[in-house]
C-alpha cells in the first residue's frame, strides 16, 4: 500500500497521450511511482484503488492517464480528477491523506 497527499487537477490531456474529461475516474500519478513514461515500465492505463481514513469505507478505482510533476506531487501522491476527488469531499477541501494500491 502506498500513502501520500491527494489533490485534484483540471487538465484534459495527460502525459500518457490521451484526452479525457474531468468527469472521468482518472488520476495523475507522482513521477516516482509513475516510473517510465512509455514502454514496459509505464503505469499508463493501470488502475489503482484509492481510499482515505478521513472517509472510512469509501474507495474509488481510477485509471492512470497522466504524471504529476515532482514540484506538485511527492512520492506516494496522487492527483485525482475532479470527479474522483468529489467521491470523497468537495473540491474546496483541496487535500486528502490517501492510501492506494495497484489493482
Amino acid at each position: 500500500t502506498h500513502r501520500g497527499r491527494g489533490t485534484w487537477f483540471s487538465d484534459t490531456h495527460g502525459s500518457c497521450g490521451e484526452n479525457f474529461s474531468q468527469n472521468d475516474m482518472i488520476a495523475a500519478l507522482n513521477e516516482h511511482d509513475m516510473g517510465a513514461q512509455y514502454g514496459s515500465g509505464s503505469k499508463c492505463g493501470q488502475k489503482i484503488r484509492v481510499s482515505t481514513k478521513e472517509y472510512p469505507g469509501k474507495s474509488v478505482v481510477v485509471r492512470i492517464v497522466d504524471t504529476c510533476p515532482y514540484r506538485y506531487c511527492d512520492t506516494g501522491a496522487v492527483d485525482l480528477s475532479q470527479a474522483a476527488f468529489q467521491e470523497f469531499a468537495q473540491l474546496g477541501k483541496g487535500v486528502l491523506d490517501l492510501e492506494w494500491h495497484f489493482i
